[in-house]
């Protein structure tokens, strides 16, 4: 008796098809991803910048403290400071020593300095502002020359100028008037020196104006730490304006209040 043969198919059963993205899907995708990347950019850059503020602050109270130790061990006399600028770009011979051009602070040297950090790329890094990114550029108001410079903080112009009423042009910390809001280390935009200031008087074709100094690189407020050890952000505006309104001058209620070292107010 003949066997029958009966045929197997041994090819592989055919797999199911897994659904795939469509083009329109694709691009739903695409843009849902895109709207999220730009609802947290700007998240993420404000992050950043409020930890570079932070470093920032940090660096200012180093550097009130080093001027604080250093009164603490020269019997309450805080550093006399000493612009280059004011000696026709020589160096400077105080507290923090200059080399020409007198935007450019020397860290190897000065009696300020081992107060501030033990090598002179320590001081370097806490005299400056990570959102002050190099290079630093200085623009001199007067001539519009610019120049490179190695620092973002001043410190309060009433220790270049002090009162007559002061011993060998030096303050002593008992001498401030209100240390908890006198301002001691500055944020300036671009400053030329360690002597601060937050405004500037121009003169042109007969009409006077103000030029303000104060940056306002942290989100439109800048750091500035003060005579009591505490740093906080200050609105620079509040400095615009006068004492009265017939004239044009570089002093109002504010900068009395935050600069001036022997005022009241």
């Amino acid at each position: 008796m003949r066997r029958l043969k009966i045929p197997i198919d041994v090819r592989p059963a055919a797999r199911p098809r897994r659904p795939a993205f469509t083009l329109v899907e694709l691009l739903v995708v695409i843009g849902i991803v895109a709207v999220l990347i730009a609802i947290l950019l700007p998240v993420l850059r404000k992050a950043q910048e409020q930890a570079r503020q932070a470093v920032c602050a940090s660096n200012q109270r180093q550097i009130c403290m080093a001027a604080l130790q250093y009164a603490n061990q020269n019997q309450g006399w805080l550093p006399r400071i000493d612009d280059p600028y004011l000696n026709f770009n020589q160096p400077s011979q105080g507290v923090i020593q200059f080399q020409p051009p007198r935007a450019w602070i020397d860290f190897t040297r000065g009696e300020l300095m081992p107060y501030v950090g033990k090598d002179p790329a320590i001081r370097q890094r806490v005299f400056g502002c990570p959102s002050d990114p190099d290079p630093k550029v200085f623009v001199n108001l007067m001539t519009g020359a610019p120049a490179l410079r190695n620092f973002s903080f001043s410190l309060n112009k009433g220790l270049a100028f002090p009162s007559p009423r002061v011993r060998w042009g030096c303050v002593r910390l008992t001498q401030i008037r209100g240390a908890e809001h006198k301002i001691i280390v500055v944020e300036m935009d671009s400053p030329g020196g360690i002597v601060a200031d937050i405004n500037y008087m121009t003169f042109s074709q007969g009409t006077t104006s103000i030029v303000p100094l104060l940056t306002a690189r942290h989100s439109g407020f800048c750091n500035e730490a003060f005579f009591d050890g505490h740093v906080e952000l200050i609105d620079p505006k509040i400095f615009n304006g006068t004492n009265d309104n017939t004239s044009v001058g570089l002093v109002n209620a504010a900068s009395e209040h935050y600069m001036d070292l022997f005022a009241d107010q």
